[in-house]
């Protein structure tokens, strides 16, 4: 992807303009305001970074380079704000702090850093993550897509030559997903979005039983686990998302999805489409709170239903670990765009910038990683 722009050349006029002057006493500055906001649950806020660059007399030159090292503030800031909310708020059992780094270094890439790139780049980068998302979504429940060929039907609308109609639409019925997802204003996950989602993914698939509750009792295929009898489906579903409700602001956003993530897939509500259901939750539920999508295909499929497994015991460490691990892996290159960020701070030796705001040991935590 390409940057808008770079600080050093950046035409004066237009720096100019990314800047606020405050009159204090008489005088004006330059100071560089960033909004950002944080989504956790009940903890949504909006808050705005401030650094000052420098007295509107100041030369140009001096007014670059107070940018430049005014932007990288603002920026790291961003990061360890983040990083402090969510230790503040959020209690884990089955995350550990270096991974909750990780994590928080990759919202902080997926939100902020996306954002200094072009919008066509973004969009592109987000089309690219959603079908690989559809790809492995699908192919985990036996789809032969490639990840070509779901492309090709996802994003452009084509049919492939020698599959199966179900298969087709298994991926087309992910471009109606989006469109739906998309004109939502909130998105609030509850018995009618569940049910929603699931009349989509099943649309032209089998129309009978779209969007309804099974009316059986069912077994996993390839599992020894029996779910409960479906007159109790609904019943259950309304107690974990009450559970999940609950928990918003207690339990750290990644493990909270994943144990309402594998309480879903134990309750199995539906005849057919309960992967597909219980993943776009996931990936739902990991979006409002500022986090990527995952994206497991068939190479992690037996790794993925293993901890699934485990989480039918009550221990659901394992599926944590694989989900956290996915984000990290599947999103390492956001991670690294993180990283870079951080390194530049440490080469321009702009760790004596934070020594007033009691950060400067949480920035060298991150810079020692």
């Amino acid at each position: 992807m390409t940057k808008k722009d770079n600080l050093t050349k950046l035409p004066m006029k237009e720096l100019k303009e990314r800047l606020v002057l405050k009159t204090i006493k008489g005088r004006k500055y330059y100071y560089l305001k960033v909004p950002f906001g944080l989504s956790s649950g009940p903890h949504k806020t909006k808050k705005v970074m401030e650094a000052y660059v420098c007295s509107e007399s100041s030369s140009d030159d001096v007014l670059r380079k107070n940018f430049e090292i005014a932007s990288f503030k603002v920026l790291i800031e961003i990061l360890i704000t983040l990083y402090r909310f969510t230790k503040r708020h959020y209690r884990s059992t089955c995350i550990s702090n270096g991974e909750i780094k990780l994590l928080e270094m990759l919202r902080f890439s997926y939100n902020v850093l996306l954002g200094t790139y072009s919008d066509t780049d973004v969009k592109r980068y987000e089309n690219a993550i959603y079908t690989k998302y559809v790809y492995g979504t699908t192919s985990i429940e036996g789809n032969t897509y490639t990840l070509r060929e779901t492309d090709l039907t996802l994003n452009e609308g084509l049919t492939v030559s020698g599959k199966e109609n179900r298969e087709f639409y298994e991926i087309e019925n992910y471009t109606k997903m989006k469109k739906y997802i998309d004109s939502l204003s909130t998105i609030k996950i509850d018995i009618k979005l569940i049910k929603k989602i699931h009349s989509i993914i099943m649309s032209n698939i089998d129309d009978s039983c779209a969007g309804e509750f099974r009316k059986v009792d069912v077994g996993i295929r390839g599992s020894n686990f029996e779910p409960i009898p479906h007159v109790f489906v609904e019943s259950e579903l309304k107690k974990i998302l009450k559970w999940y409700e609950k928990n918003e602001h207690k339990i750290h956003p990644v493990e909270l999805a994943v144990i309402f993530h594998q309480k879903f897939e134990e309750i199995h509500p539906f005849k057919d489409g309960n992967g597909r259901v219980g993943r776009e939750i996931l990936r739902l539920m990991l979006k409002s709170f500022g986090f990527p999508t995952i994206f497991i295909d068939g190479k992690t499929r037996e790794a993925y239903l293993k901890a699934l497994d485990s989480g039918n015991e009550r221990d659901h460490k394992p599926l944590c670990k694989f989900i956290v691990g996915n984000l990290i892996d599947f999103h390492n290159d956001l991670i690294e765009n993180a990283k870079k960020t951080l390194q530049i701070a440490k080469e321009k030796n702009l760790e004596k910038y934070f020594k007033h705001k009691k950060i400067d040991g949480l920035l060298k935590k991150f810079l020692s990683m």
